[in-house]
């Protein structure tokens, strides 16, 4: 459903390497010998127009599908009409049920929980994810020399070669959810809870003991677009599409009612019911960049967002897709 736009969900957070990483740039260094073999993906910084490296969103929404399937599977087993492989013919994308769908509504009922939240070929994602920028441009990264070693004689299969690593930076980001039920959103926080306690790697060299990172969250809103008045109970409430709007709940096969308390009060930032959009705040005030705040007012904000996101977790573990018993 991306016709309306009930509500919203946006986490800002800070990506923190906790050992080397390295997201691979696609550019061949050529014939340069001074220039690494594999080098570290690079634009232009937002702020000041430098070189920089970065996280492409692209590569954090990859990890973080690819584990919310794993969690699914294992929940569910491997049924495809319950989490497909997007890449084989039992995908979402080549399912009859979903490409002879009558309207967007049955086809949504017919995509896997994954495809719901991430999207399919045959329907827009309702998740994504902005790359992850440095406060201050980076360019200058650690080089690091490699061989491949032969299984059999123990000696140098191949290399040397080189790699770029960072090992330093906070590289902040902004994830969005939008239209969602509360069990997508207890899924998520799974995710990102093993995501911060360093479960999940990302970028190249995962079993050369690269990709470690820490995690830390720092902001969360969760708006009602199209509201000039506050919900109910708003700021210690999160409602569900279902329950902001009863009328699709059949159509879509939406959880009814979908609400449920939060474990903390959030603050209802102040002008936003004037222009249509309550929004409840939970974490750091203000919009400061969050590499900027101090220690212990980030450790403050991780620690009251990781119990918001964890209270929804029951709504997934209780959520049964169609067909299943409970």
């Amino acid at each position: 459903m991306h016709k309306r736009r009930l509500n919203e969900l946006h986490l800002h957070l800070l990506v923190v390497p906790d050992g080397p990483i390295l997201v691979k740039s696609g550019v061949a260094s050529g014939a340069d010998p001074t220039l690494p073999e594999m080098k570290f993906v690079r634009t232009r910084h937002p702020r000041t127009g430098e070189r920089t490296i970065y996280l492409p969103g692209s590569s954090l929404k990859g990890v973080i599908r690819s584990h919310a399937e794993r969690i699914i599977r294992t929940l569910h087993g491997d049924n495809p009409e319950v989490c497909c492989d997007p890449l084989s013919k039992q995908g979402c994308g080549e399912r009859k049920s979903v490409r002879k769908a009558s309207n967007t509504a049955a086809q949504y009922r017919a995509l896997c929980l994954a495809c719901r939240i991430f999207g399919h070929t045959v329907q827009a994602s309702h998740f994504y994810i902005a790359d992850a920028y440095p406060p201050e441009p980076i360019d200058e990264l650690p080089i690091r020399h490699q061989v491949a070693i032969d299984r059999l004689s123990g000696g140098v299969a191949a290399g040397p070669f080189d790699l770029e690593v960072a090992l330093e930076g906070k590289f902040e980001t902004e994830l969005v959810l939008f239209n969602f039920e509360r069990w997508q959103v207890g899924l998520l926080a799974l995710v990102l809870r093993d995501l911060a306690e360093g479960r999940l790697l990302i970028g190249y060299g995962k079993s050369r003991g690269l990709g470690r990172v820490q995690v830390h969250f720092g902001r969360l809103e969760i708006t009602y677009p199209g509201r000039f008045s506050p919900l109910p109970r708003i700021t210690g409430v999160l409602y569900g599409v279902g329950a902001l709007a009863p009328d699709l709940v059949e159509a879509y096969g939406y959880v009814s009612d979908d609400q449920g308390d939060l474990p903390v009060q959030g603050t209802l930032v102040p002008e936003s019911p004037t222009w249509g959009r309550p929004t409840v705040r939970f974490g750091a005030e203000g919009d400061a960049p969050l590499a900027s705040l101090p220690p212990k007012v980030l450790d403050e904000a991780h620690r009251t967002i990781s119990e918001v996101l964890a209270s929804t977790v029951p709504a997934w573990a209780e959520y049964r897709p169609s067909g299943q018993e409970a």
